[in-house]
């Protein structure tokens, strides 16, 4: 019929436009196996499986196409209900076949910016707790500077006999003197380690800068951009590794505690007017440690609780795990992905419906036809409409009587 004429030429114009989607996905299938059997070591091997993937992914597309719009797309409404549950186990596989390769390959490198970016952010803010820690160091030398000064006064102080009473006793200014000594050995100490905070807190900086230039270097491609990422990771790692080595702080612990703790007393004079000083001066000096600790102590806890930080490794996981661990990056290419092989289900679906249509169409005109060759159907003149719904007034129209006897005719007699 003509209808059925332009919906056969419209499946073949389909099945030849489905070769186009089909030869797409054989190619961008054996890109994607290529790549997935390079493993084996060999390259003319891999891409020798690869092409026989890729064929069998590109004729298998065709036979779907063939099978859905030649075969089932001509079934009735229930013949297809009833076949539908093959379709979409079909439409499973291949997905699993092709779609998902082509999603791994072709959203590698967007995932692989997202997982950079999302590292990067989380260094960030490590960074930022180290960089705390690293500025908490820095307060440690003024405190020490602060109690040396204050020792050496109180020690120039007793030597003078501010607080004995008398010059020429020297154990408790001697005594002062070695905990400002002690003071200010610290103090040398941890010069070297506070330019070395800073110059690792430098080098965090840089290489996480490294770390950005690579995800927007034009000139890097798939395999040298992950390199780089890579080296960058390591010494960001690297570097917050060492600063949190680099501090003293078990040092600096153990100092506070010791300014803190009861102190050993130098030999008082046996003068009890001297001894009476130099009781004064040293609940004086032993109140000054215990400031001195106690400042020292604040400062290091605010460096330790800053250093304990867990610091992120780059690594980054096989590329399947690494695209769906990061699949809000790549939503446009899982659907061209999976769009490329739900194409022929949706030519199927709409061929589908117009063989329905055609169908419908075909009835319909039958109705028609046939209509037109027996005429419209007429009511029976003796009964225009139709059975009455109570018989017995029916009979008793016709002249039969309420029991069913023939009744005589009026001129009976005559």
């Amino acid at each position: 019929m003509k209808t059925s004429s332009y919906t056969d030429h419209l499946v073949r114009f389909l099945i030849l436009g489905a070769m186009l989607p089909a030869l797409a996905a054989t190619i961008i299938s054996g890109t994607s196996y290529v790549e997935y059997f390079s493993h084996l070591g060999s390259s003319t091997k891999a891409t020798a499986l690869a092409i026989v993937v890729a064929l069998a992914v590109g004729g298998g597309y065709m036979a779907c196409v063939h099978a859905l719009l030649k075969g089932a797309a001509k079934l009735p409404p229930h013949e297809r209900a009833r076949i539908t549950p093959v379709i979409t186990a079909v439409w499973i596989i291949i997905s699993l076949a092709s779609a998902f390769p082509i999603l791994i390959n072709a959203g590698k490198g967007i995932a692989t910016n997202a997982s950079a970016a999302a590292y990067i952010t989380e260094v960030m803010a490590k960074s930022d707790q180290l960089k705390a820690g690293a500025l908490a160091f820095d307060q440690v030398g003024p405190v020490l500077d602060n109690g040396v000064a204050a020792l050496d006064g109180l020690s120039a102080m007793e030597a003078e006999g501010i607080y004995s009473g008398t010059a020429s006793e020297g154990a408790l200014a001697r005594w002062v003197a070695g905990f400002a000594e002690r003071l200010r050995d610290a103090r040398t100490t941890i010069a070297p380690a506070s330019e070395r905070t800073q110059e690792l807190v430098s080098r965090i900086d840089r290489a996480t800068d490294q770390m950005r230039r690579s995800l927007i270097d034009p000139e890097l491609n798939l395999k040298q951009r992950r390199a780089a990422l890579q080296r960058a990771g390591d010494d960001v790692r690297t570097a917050m590794l060492t600063l949190k080595q680099a501090a003293p702080v078990a040092a600096l612990k153990n100092l506070a505690a010791s300014l803190r703790a009861e102190q050993a007393l130098p030999k008082l004079s046996s003068n009890n007017k001297i001894r009476r000083g130099q009781e004064k001066g040293v609940r004086r000096i032993t109140t000054e440690l215990r400031r001195i600790g106690r400042d020292l102590e604040r400062r290091v806890e605010d460096m330790a609780a800053a250093l304990k930080v867990r610091i992120p490794a780059y690594q980054l996981p096989p590329d399947s795990v690494l695209v769906l661990s990061n699949l809000q990056a790549v939503p446009h290419v899982a659907a061209m992905a999976f769009g490329l092989d739900a194409l022929p289900f949706a030519l199927y679906l709409i061929v589908a419906r117009l063989y329905d249509a055609e169908r419908a169409a075909r009835v319909g005109q039958a109705a028609r036809g046939s209509q037109w060759r027996t005429g419209p159907s007429m009511p029976n003149p003796n009964a225009p409409l139709g059975a009455h719904p109570y018989p017995n007034a029916t009979r008793s129209r016709t002249g039969k009587d309420r029991n069913g006897l023939d009744a005589e005719p009026d001129n009976a007699d005559q």
